[in-house]
């Protein structure tokens, strides 16, 4: 059964105005480096390494963060997410999302890479896909406001479903926050990347599964 290994955490403030009104508010973007069992490649010196990429978990209110982050350390309870490739407690993973938030700099857009990590700007736009079969489960206040959103942002049609792009200023932040619910199954795990790749993650699955094989053989 597979897991994920989180290999670095880090988060950044930014202020943003709130919907329908002048007021600005600080929200957290936590941003979770995750290395999948599952899928594997080949590093620089031939080694097989699980693959990693860096992820945004969740921008919002700090005490919003924290809830998701309690929810989703949950998972090391059954040994489905490790910590530094260690079986670690929920209270661990807790307690570094934490202390990442309360150091955290403000920053006046996401594009600016992470401080001590050899990786380049995390954020040049940010993801986010809806299925055409989740929408059609949606009620219809939901689905009157995928309408909406399709005709104002004109998404990508890929495989069956919509890409949904913004940028990572103050202002996407703000629009993207307003229509952020919409996301149920990416609310957490929204990627940031420049393109989306898609072949990438197929090929990732495919060396993946010849990976298992090998080792099954």
């Amino acid at each position: 059964m597979g897991y994920d290994n989180i290999k670095g955490i880090h988060a950044k403030k930014i202020e943003v105005l709130e919907k329908g009104s002048n007021t600005k508010s600080t929200k957290v973007a936590l941003f979770v480096q995750i290395a999948d069992s599952n899928l594997w490649e080949t590093n620089s010196k031939g080694t097989e390494v699980m693959s990693r990429s860096w992820k945004l978990f969740k921008i919002a209110a700090e005490y919003s963060v924290m809830s998701s982050v309690v929810e989703f350390s949950s998972s090391c309870e059954g040994g489905m997410l490790k910590y530094m490739g260690k079986d670690v407690g929920a209270e661990t993973v807790i307690r570094a999302c934490r202390k990442e938030i309360a150091n955290a700099d403000f920053v006046d857009n996401l594009s600016t890479s992470i401080h001590g990590h050899n990786v380049e700007p995390i954020a040049s736009k940010l993801d986010c896909f809806i299925e055409l079969k989740e929408i059609v489960n949606r009620g219809s206040f939901e689905r009157d406001q995928i309408k909406k959103l399709i005709e104002l942002k004109k998404p990508t049609r890929v495989y069956d479903g919509y890409l949904f792009s913004w940028g990572t200023s103050p202002e996407d932040i703000s629009e993207y926050l307003e229509y952020e619910y919409l996301f149920k199954s990416r609310v957490h795990w929204t990627s940031i990347r420049e393109p989306w790749d898609w072949s990438y993650a197929k090929k990732m699955v495919n060396q993946s599964r010849k990976t298992l094989s090998q080792k099954a053989a």
